[in-house]
């Protein structure tokens, strides 16, 4: 299964390279979910929409960067045909995906969870309209994911 955010963090920046075990809060978070959700490290890809951090200092923006996030994400997709489920975690994961696949996902019986991200203060608020926290959220859906995945009903 696919978790897939927003861009790295800072720590990933500086380390170049993207891990749910970076030391920083919101790959805290991603660690703890996961456990949470019973997802092993071997079960899940993690991804950023755009692979590079965007905050990141510099005197020129790279024109049509959500461009080049499309090109990145279905090259990694084709990359992972074994993939069948994706949780989208924050807006632009969201949106970045309804570009890519405005009909759902590539195939027909891709599961498609979706979540806030929780370095945007939404991990340990009420999220969407059923009143469960961020967390919680994302840890449904990490659930939900694996069950389809790996046809487990845990």
């Amino acid at each position: 299964m696919l978790y897939l955010a927003q861009d790295p963090s800072s720590t990933a920046a500086d380390t170049r390279f993207i891990s749910p075990d970076n030391n920083d809060g919101t790959a805290k978070a991603t660690t703890e979910a996961c456990l949470e959700a019973g997802l092993t490290a071997r079960e899940r890809v993690h991804w950023n929409v755009y692979p590079w951090w965007l905050a990141a200092p510099c005197e020129k923006r790279v024109p049509h960067e959500a461009e080049l996030g499309r090109i990145f994400l279905i090259e990694l997709l084709d990359r992972l045909p074994e993939v069948s489920s994706v949780v989208l975690i924050g807006g632009k994961a969201v949106q970045a995906w309804a570009k890519v696949f405005p009909n759902g996902g590539p195939r027909a019986d891709f599961y498609i969870g979706r979540g806030p991200h929780p370095s945007y203060g939404w991990w340990s608020k009420p999220y969407g309209t059923d009143g469960r926290l961020g967390r919680e959220r994302v840890i449904d859906e990490l659930r939900a994911a694996r069950s389809h995945a790996f046809k487990t009903t845990s």
